[in-house]
């Protein structure tokens, strides 16, 4: 058995920093170590790894072909809006069968983010997005 202590430091509301002074002791047995192994050999969680890394890579060619640093101060914002709007939009698309895909999961997000660039002004051309029908035209009927 081994423990593990960490201080945290954490952000308030009004964007300051303060440490804690409180210390974490976890204990860890070897049999809690073996379950939190295998927890990353989940299917599911694999596959969500995978689907977040898509949707990293759909971020960085869609801002790399639109010349934007990944460090513009406009992207935080338009990064948490596009995720709010994918995170609505993703269960109804796949419901409908129109992501079914981790890939198609990308490409959602990828429009998702376009539009909320848009939104900012942001000219975003077709032509930088990933060509799929079925994607551009349930964004259209549904969050128009």
């Amino acid at each position: 058995m081994r423990a593990l202590r960490y201080s945290e430091t954490v952000s308030n509301h009004d964007g300051g920093w303060f440490s804690t002074e409180q210390q974490f002791e976890i204990l860890l047995g070897e049999k809690e170590m073996s379950e939190r192994d295998d927890w990353g050999h989940d299917p599911s969680v694999q596959s969500m790894r995978r689907v977040f890394a898509r949707m990293e890579k759909a971020q960085q060619e869609l801002l790399g072909r639109l010349s934007i640093s990944p460090f513009d101060p406009r992207l935080r914002r338009r990064r948490e809006e596009a995720r709010t709007f994918f995170e609505r939009a993703w269960p109804l698309a796949a419901r409908r069968g129109i992501v079914v895909s981790e890939e198609d999961a990308a490409s959602l997000y990828a429009h998702c983010l376009a539009r909320t660039l848009r939104s900012d002004g942001i000219e975003v051309p077709s032509e930088a997005l990933p060509c799929d029908e079925r994607i551009l035209e349930f964004l259209s009927e549904e969050h128009p």
